[in-house]
């Protein structure tokens, strides 16, 4: 049933499944960074590079076959904002307590938890694998990221005023116009920067940018010797809007 209540052990009052599956996410949220640090860390060193790049690309793609048949039945693999709709389906209470209530164990909870973390991991591995093989078959180097000299809050305040100036455009987020959270997440993986992705989300954030007096007034200029994107002739490629 849709709208069962399900109790949890040692809880008092019960739960639908989109709010347990919203607690499971609470839960899971954040934990499978460092397993995918781990992840990026092993393979980088464990992959044979000096193959040639057909070879290459055979292994890759392999790698990438194997995952998928772990996790192809989960609609979260073809679309990450679908986790909880997985989530739901798993969550299948016990027999009737005592006094007649579903509910779910405490074992059966922290299995719950694991699924989520291992399935958002599957998901950045995923990502991650086919991102290796778009740049093995353009023959770049797997992984090679521009590197930023400066500090992040500099990097996120530069980045800001590009787009202030139409130079680049802020991505689009699942329910907004535009989301800090995956221009962040783009600009991670292609600069090398000294910092967490967390804080890069903050540098973005103009609220959350704390780039001292002294340095700011020195960049508030920029890039002001630039005219404004729409001011230049178009492109043969892009339209001006």
């Amino acid at each position: 049933m849709k709208n069962q209540l399900i109790y949890l052990e040692g809880e008092k009052n019960p739960f639908s499944k989109e709010d347990l599956a919203d607690m499971i996410i609470g839960e899971a949220t954040g934990k499978d960074e460092e397993l995918f640090s781990s992840f990026k860390e092993d393979y980088a060193d464990s992959f044979p590079w000096y193959l040639d790049k057909a070879e290459k690309l055979k292994r890759l793609q392999t790698d990438l076959d194997n995952l998928k048949a772990e996790y192809k039945t989960n609609r979260t693999w073809y679309n990450p904002e679908q986790i909880k709709s997985d989530i739901i389906s798993w969550i299948i209470p016990l027999h009737p307590d005592e006094f007649g209530n579903l509910f779910i164990p405490k074992r059966i909870w922290k299995i719950h938890i694991d699924e989520a973390i291992n399935l958002s991991l599957a998901v950045k591995k995923k990502m991650y694998l086919t991102r290796l093989l778009e740049d093995v078959s353009k023959d770049i180097t797997p992984g090679l990221k521009i590197k930023w000299n400066r500090n992040i809050s500099e990097f996120g305040f530069m980045m800001n005023q590009l787009v202030k100036k139409g130079y680049i455009t802020m991505p689009p987020g699942p329910n907004s116009d535009s989301s800090i959270s995956q221009f962040a997440k783009i600009l991670y993986n292609c600069f090398d920067i000294n910092g967490a992705l967390s804080s890069l989300e903050d540098a973005l954030n103009e609220d959350r940018n704390y780039l001292r007096s002294t340095k700011r007034a020195k960049l508030e200029k920029f890039p002001d010797a630039f005219p404004n994107a729409h001011e230049l002739r178009p492109t043969k490629n892009v339209k001006d809007k």
